[in-house]
């Protein structure tokens, strides 16, 4: 299906699973029983985008909680959307059953395609697609899911101790993978003492990075653990990284080739702001190089992107700004912002779909946005999703 042309009224009709979604100038409404799904933005479903996935720069998929309440505070159906045209326009996946949360405190806050086909939503509990979202079917899995990344033909979940996190008391996590809309999990056993609260998962081909704070963490001593392999997960080495925790998101790595990483650094936080320091390293995190430093300001590092040795875009909480650097970490400035609405209260992810294009998600479930770069993050706009949801913060 696709979205009218502009000046063009039209109306596409779908009858899936005993529903009536209709598409048109207006947005989509569901006919089967007069309840509103979304409307008021052409493409655009009512929800706000909790997490995303691109499998290119054009194709991928965004999830979080709808508009609609089901009769508690605590309980929320989930919008899973999907578009084929880099975010322009969107058309609603039907999760029917799959909540983004229910009344029992589990949650499904992530979502990770493999390819076109294979993808899981994952949180408390797991579920998987062979058919790019269609059809769900429920995996049994050792514990939630706090996070999940794709890449080399295979799936890896970090998977936390405890099944419900809301009542969890154990900070551990493992790392498992599964293959590209597997059911079955495969624990990793060289890796232990993952932080289930601070970590980078990155996958980049065959090269897989595991970032966690050292074990003596409370202390605030030592580097954080880099659990590096090169061939796809078979094979590990446990490095170091000049990170080391610092009571409020230590840290972000990316990687911008299978061995080009990238470090944002940050020091103990105070008044939502926040020193920080990036290093590089080309020989896949055997050694760093400090590049330069940012003063006491701006936010806490969330995570951070390379499109190159040279090209970074930075995420943080509390601001409500993106830094982008062109040499590498040395210089940063603060992207620009065109048709700006939201007032969002952070950007937690930032991501790149190609060499020239990401994105970027907010901090807080309060934004409901999406914001687009074509430029390599020089310049960003936000795509609008209607939504009068009153959600204080992200999972």
């Amino acid at each position: 299906m696709s979205a009218s042309r502009r000046g063009l009224v039209v109306a596409l009709v779908c009858v899936c699973a005993g529903a009536v979604f209709v598409f048109s100038a207006e947005g989509w409404t569901l006919g089967a029983d007069g309840g509103r799904v979304a409307a008021t933005a052409v493409g655009n479903p009512a929800f706000d985008p909790a997490a995303v996935s691109f499998i290119s720069s054009s194709e991928g998929w965004a999830w979080g909680p709808s508009t609609a309440g089901v009769g508690s505070i605590n309980a929320e159906p989930g919008v899973l959307a999907q578009t084929d045209d880099g975010g322009r326009s969107w058309r609603v996946e039907l999760t029917t059953g799959i909540g983004y949360s229910d009344d029992a405190g589990t949650d499904l806050w992530g979502v990770r395609f493999a390819d076109a086909e294979h993808g899981y939503l994952f949180g408390s509990k797991l579920f998987v697609t062979a058919s790019g979202g269609a059809r769900w079917t429920r995996v049994d899995a050792p514990g939630a899911i706090v996070g999940m990344q794709a890449g080399g033909g295979r799936v890896y979940a970090l998977v936390s101790g405890c099944s419900n996190l809301s009542v969890c008391n154990s900070d551990s996590a493992r790392l498992y993978w599964l293959a590209p809309g597997g059911t079955r999990l495969h624990r990793i056993d060289a890796i232990v003492n993952v932080d289930r609260d601070w970590w980078s998962l990155v996958v980049t081909g065959q090269s897989v990075y595991l970032m966690t704070p050292s074990p003596a963490r409370g202390a605030q001593l030592g580097p954080a653990s880099l659990w590096a392999s090169h061939d796809g997960g078979s094979t590990w080495r446990q490095l170091t990284a000049p990170c080391v925790w610092s009571g409020a998101d230590g840290g972000a790595l990316a990687a911008w080739s299978p061995v080009g990483l990238a470090l944002a650094c940050g020091s103990v936080p105070g008044a939502g702001s926040q020193a920080k320091s990036f290093y590089a390293s080309s020989d896949g995190g055997a050694h760093w190089h400090k590049i330069g430093q940012m003063p006491f300001g701006g936010g806490y590092v969330i995570s951070l992107a390379a499109a190159s040795s040279t090209n970074w875009i930075l995420g943080e909480a509390r601001v409500p700004h993106i830094e982008t650097t062109r040499d590498g970490g040395h210089d940063w400035q603060q992207a620009t912002f065109t048709g700006r609405t939201s007032g969002v209260e952070g950007w937690g992810d930032v991501v790149f779909t190609s060499p020239s294009n990401a994105i970027a998600l907010p901090w807080t479930l309060n934004g409901s946005v999406i914001a687009f770069s074509h430029d390599t993050g020089r310049s960003w706009q936000e795509a609008l999703f209607p939504t009068s949801r009153l959600t204080p913060t992200k999972p």
